[in-house]
């Protein structure tokens, strides 16, 4: 069986795309979430379970925050709240 590495972030895209890729074109499909700090760890547990649902092969979360930040975060204006990208608040309400 041939295999495909999908990111995957648990949204409606993603989820068809892992149906689609597994069942219709018979595919092993393993899955990755790239953490850039704007998933909480329940959110990440979430995401893990509905790829397992979904019948994936493997699920990984690749935690890039840190060099995120470093490469991108750190050099926005200080008055942007998405400077705290990644640092325990909700990303989903943090907004420049």
């Amino acid at each position: 069986m041939k295999k495909v590495v999908l990111a995957y972030s648990g949204g409606l895209d993603t989820t068809y795309c892992a149906i689609y890729l597994s069942k219709v074109q018979q595919l092993e499909v393993h899955a990755v979430t790239i953490q850039t700090g704007g998933f909480s760890e329940e959110e990440l547990q979430n995401i893990e379970k509905k790829a397992r649902l979904l019948g994936v092969t493997s699920f990984k979360v690749i935690d890039v925050t840190s060099a995120y930040y470093e490469s991108c975060i750190k050099y926005l204006p200080t008055q942007c709240k998405c400077r705290t990208y990644g640092t325990g608040h909700n990303s989903s309400t943090v907004r420049c």
